[in-house]
């Protein structure tokens, strides 16, 4: 049935002249065709001759192409064509194998980015229909929700959510052949979370349904399939955005994260570890629900942030696709802002949300991320560090403008972003000083509690809990202590740069700055420091980010042609 009902958009589908999988054998021929079959000892192909079966003892070289399935219900998956045949295709994904009923595809592709949109479906509008359907929704008016559920698909084909939700509708409504469709899709959009679909009561109705009972029986293969099909989407968004990066796929099966990325295998492995050591710790002491849905972390090069990344943005999480995209900025760094863990925050925090059914309120969500994202790990605990938000609280507690806590923690997330970078501060120094009571995790779980949360969805009373005192105490002690602590130095060399052919050039030095006192001067092109090639002026911000104030950095310099050394003693930004 769910064949029948979306035949017309398979139907809209184009066929495009699919890439041929390459072999050469060891008289020099080299043969271009799709795999029809293959077995231990034999390989062959179909190619524009017809069909050739090559001895695999022959073969020294076999390249694979990259191909994409269009399925029938509207989702593409990419791959590597093992086998095609008859009845079925077997594709091999970063995500492992799938086999994929012949039935259930209707184009081989070989061009990927046929999986993009030509037009993107405005963000405020699709927010807008999200908000008045769950309204209608929570109101028991399903027919209306429907309704709501059914333009956001036509706007956004792809919206998991959109397509779960509808499918509820549907069952509560007593459709339960639409509903068991719409599952389906949904399923296959990435809606993968089968121990949600499990519990929901909405979908009670479906428990006995053929069509629902098969789709729990195949969770794994419909898990796997879903994660390769987001990632084909999500490869073809980034580049209808302008990505040029060559970006690979590495599957971390035992934590369910994907990563996106150009990386060596080393730098890749430090990554993984250390946001691996980061989620054990956070899944001990604060979350209880571990990820449940595939996790993609998209890092970006430097070249491609303004593709993805608004200026100024360092990264974003989208809990509607569990896609998780950071920027290569060293001036964040630079400022002790880890702009990964941060994200990887929000990641954790929805999957633990998600986990209670419970939507957090934006002052936590954010002050959690960001009192994390300058955190180190010391003795198996997460130590949080002062950062440039510091100055950004203690002026505003100074000048009296700080914000009450009562309005903070009532705000949504349009009045939350209207002051951003003080909300951002605050909250994160709302729960730095509850850290360092040894209360966060208190806090944390007496919000948490069911009977708590539905009647105290701000924390407002859970603060107090937590504390054992009225709030207005709290927030008056919180000031003192916010005016007592010290942001720590930022270490400064003293030069501006522009990028020059063989590296930074020196365009403008500070006065009695370590630059000036080292000897630097104006027309001076950096190339390296410490061993690090410099490539323009970021790369400096980066070497300085990994040093102290008062740390001696070298730097490889040309002048006038002449390469020479000079040897920085760091200062303080002011």
């Amino acid at each position: 049935m769910r064949h029948l009902l979306l035949a017309g958009l398979a139907l809209l589908a184009a066929l495009v002249a699919a890439r041929a999988d390459t072999v050469e054998t060891r008289d020099g021929q080299r043969f271009d065709g799709d795999v029809i079959s293959e077995t231990d000892a034999h390989l062959t192909l179909r190619g524009r001759y017809g069909a050739l079966t090559i001895d695999k003892k022959d073969i020294v070289r076999r390249e694979r192409a990259a191909r994409t399935l269009r399925l029938a219900d509207g989702s593409v998956v990419t791959g590597q064509v093992v086998r095609q045949g008859d009845d079925e295709v077997i594709l091999r994904t970063a995500h492992g194998v799938l086999v994929i009923p012949a039935g259930d595809v209707h184009a081989l592709d070989g061009a990927p980015t046929a999986a993009a949109p030509a037009v993107a479906a405005d963000p405020a509008r699709v927010r807008t229909l999200h908000r008045e359907a769950s309204r209608k929704h929570q109101a028991k008016d399903y027919q209306g929700a429907l309704g709501l559920y059914l333009e956001l698909i036509t706007l956004a084909p792809d919206d998991a959510t959109a397509l779960y939700n509808a499918a509820c509708a549907y069952s509560l409504l007593g459709s339960r052949p639409e509903a068991v469709v719409f599952l389906e899709r949904a399923v296959a959009a990435g809606f993968t979370d089968f121990a949600h679909i499990r519990s929901d009561t909405d979908l009670d109705p479906l428990r006995g349904e053929p069509g629902y009972l098969r789709l729990l029986a195949e969770e794994a293969t419909w898990v796997r399939r879903a994660a390769a099909q987001a990632t084909t989407r999500l490869m073809a968004d980034m580049r209808r955005r302008g990505c040029k990066a060559d970006y690979q796929v590495f599957v971390d099966e035992e934590r369910n994260i994907i990563y996106v990325h150009t990386k060596t295998a080393e730098r890749l492995a430090v990554a993984r570890k250390q946001l691996d050591e980061y989620a054990r710790v956070q899944w001990r002491d604060l979350f209880n629900n571990q990820l449940r849905q595939p996790l993609h972390i998209v890092l970006l090069t430097r070249e491609d942030n303004d593709a993805m990344l608004d200026r100024g943005v360092g990264g974003y999480f989208n809990p509607g696709t569990n896609v998780l995209v950071c920027g290569d900025l060293p001036g964040m760094t630079l400022n002790r802002s880890n702009v990964v863990v941060h994200e990887f925050t929000h990641a954790l925090h929805f999957a633990d949300q998600a986990a209670r059914g419970q939507p957090h309120p934006i002052w936590l969500v954010e002050g959690l991320a960001s009192l994390f994202e300058s955190a180190t790990l010391v003795d198996d605990r997460l130590i949080p560090r002062h950062s440039a938000r510091l100055s950004t609280v203690q002026a505003a507690a100074r000048r009296g403008q700080a914000l009450p806590w009562r309005r903070i923690m009532q705000m949504n997330q349009a009045s939350f972003m209207q002051d951003a970078g003080l909300a951002y501060a605050q909250a994160r120094y709302m729960l730095f000083y509850m850290w360092e009571h040894g209360l966060l995790k208190r806090f944390y779980d007496e919000y948490t509690q069911a009977s708590s949360f539905q009647g105290d969805r701000t924390a407002l009373e859970s603060f107090e809990v937590a504390f054992g005192r009225p709030l207005d105490e709290v927030e008056r002690d919180w000031r003192a202590w916010v005016l007592r602590q010290q942001e720590p130095p930022i270490p400064f060399i003293g030069v501006r740069t522009e990028k020059a052919e063989d590296g930074c050039r020196v365009e403008v030095i500070v006065q009695g700055s370590g630059a000036e006192r080292a000897g630097l001067r104006v027309g001076d092109v950096l190339t390296a420091a410490g061993g690090t090639p410099l490539r323009d002026p970021d790369d400096v911000l980066e070497v300085l980010s990994a040093h102290d104030v008062g740390d001696v950095v070298e730097f490889e310099v040309l002048r006038g042609g002449e390469p020479l050394t000079v040897k920085v003693t760091l200062g303080e930004r002011r």
